[in-house]
């Protein structure tokens, strides 16, 4: 697939995290997936769920990772490499608590911000240079 664009939603596995606001980069492919009539399915040898997709003339990557966010970057990073997606091509979706609620930001680069999923994938890619979708999901209340 030459040229391809990964996105990889950032969250957790499991029913109990879902539906949480700290998946928000899961639910992101997972609407992906229905838009494009995909499937997420187990990746051999590694802890991913991928789907193939195309929009338009481009050839689209869409992945969630099978472990915690914070842990999540060597298998979304070891995904990239084996199917020749440079970080340039790399789309992270992910949970904002410093953002308004439902508002979106994109970048590309950049710093972490402290958030670990980011982190991770940075460390494991060996490069800051993808691009992120900050998704608002508002800092949770003080009680």
């Amino acid at each position: 697939m030459d040229g391809a664009w990964l996105v990889a939603g950032l969250g957790n596995p499991g029913e109990r995290y879902a539906t949480t606001r700290h998946n928000a980069g899961a639910m992101v492919v997972e609407r992906l997936c229905q838009r494009f009539g995909v499937r997420l399915k187990k990746v051999r040898f590694s802890s991913l769920l991928a789907a193939e997709a195309r929009h338009f003339n481009a050839s689209l990557l869409l992945v969630q990772s099978g472990v915690w966010m914070n842990e999540s970057g060597p298998p979304i990073a070891s995904f990239a490499k084996r199917r020749h997606v440079p970080p340039d091509r790399l789309i992270a979706c992910h949970d904002e608590i410093d953002l308004a609620f439902g508002t979106l930001r994109v970048r590309q680069g950049g710093s972490t911000a402290g958030h670990h999923g980011l982190e991770s994938l940075s460390s494991a890619l060996g490069s800051a240079e993808f691009y992120r979708v900050r998704i608002g999901v508002v800092r949770p209340s003080l009680r």
